[in-house]
């Protein structure tokens, strides 16, 4: 153990103080331009689909949230973290050289950042709800992007010589940014949010029952229009909501699971309009590809009602 603890403690020092050493070299022979186009591609990156990635990525998928030491989970705040952090050192040293041109490329990069900060900051808070539905981490899900703050810290340090209050500034700023928002999604209830979300979906079939007259044969057809986005349900990660209508009815339901240790998994009906009598437990199919998948899931399907 004390041999473990060693081993990563040289790992972070020899990582934030080579890393950006090297970083600032980079930055000092790379144009802007090229910074920026790579912090609108970790922008796309970061936008994508947590579960999207968590199934591309060689550990595999689960229906319980990314492993803390998956690549594809840290991607996500890391990497919009990483180029926010550089486009803030490079567009302030180009600043520093008083002419028209660089003062608006400066400008523009540091809206760029502001952007990816945002983007690293929304997927910390994902993670830290999804983390709070399994076996929850808290505050160990800080580590990483603590060690990559500081690294960047140390970075402005290099790229900015005599500001090293702005560059404290920031990484301090960074870091209580990321505290905040963790300690937020760990105060939420995720299954009084899974209500809160089926509710909004909800609202929105009957919005469009109202205009259309008829259910969604597909949640999908609810966006742009009605919902921008589909509030997805917070109970196993990886899992929409198991829908289906029909003439006049329609339900809304999630596969259940009521702790993270627990086998078995149920249909659970969160909300349902209309005549739907003798039909099987809404997310049946679902829970058949998940027992497909992965094995120790229990053999029975109930369907109980929340809504």
């Amino acid at each position: 153990m004390l041999t473990t603890m060693l081993l990563l403690t040289l790992i972070v020092v020899l990582v934030v103080w080579i890393l950006p050493r090297t970083l600032a070299l980079a930055a000092r022979s790379i144009p802007l331009g090229v910074w920026i186009a790579v912090g609108v591609l970790a922008g796309i990156v970061a936008a994508l689909p947590m579960p999207a990635l968590a199934e591309a990525a060689p550990f595999g998928y689960s229906p319980n949230p990314p492993s803390p030491v998956s690549a594809a989970a840290f991607l996500l705040v890391i990497l919009p973290l990483s180029a926010a952090s550089m486009l803030v050192g490079v567009g302030l040293r180009l600043r520093s050289s008083n002419t028209t041109n660089g003062r608006v490329r400066s400008a523009f990069a540091a809206a760029t950042a502001i952007v990816l900060l945002g983007e690293s900051l929304a997927n910390l808070y994902g993670l830290a709800l999804w983390d709070s539905t399994y076996d929850p981490l808290g505050y160990f899900w800080l580590a990483i992007p603590f060690v990559a703050c500081l690294t960047f810290g140390f970075l402005l340090a290099r790229l900015l010589p005599g500001r090293g209050n702005l560059a404290a500034g920031y990484t301090c700023l960074v870091l209580a940014a990321m505290i905040v928002v963790s300690w937020r999604a760990q105060s939420i209830d995720f299954r009084r949010l899974t209500e809160i979300r089926a509710g909004q979906v909800a609202d929105a079939l009957e919005a469009y029952h109202a205009h259309q007259g008829r259910y969604p044969i597909d949640l999908t057809e609810l966006t742009p229009w009605t919902l921008v986005t589909i509030p997805e349900p917070l109970i196993l990660y990886g899992q929409a909501w198991c829908y289906d209508s029909g003439p006049g009815y329609y339900r809304l339901g999630y596969v259940n699971r009521d702790h993270w240790s627990d086998p078995r998994v149920d249909s659970r009906l969160a909300r349902s309009a209309g005549p739907a009598v003798g039909l099987p437990p809404v997310c049946e199919s679902q829970i058949a590809e998940l027992k497909s998948r992965y094995t120790g899931l229990s053999d029975e399907v109930v369907e109980d009602y929340t809504g």
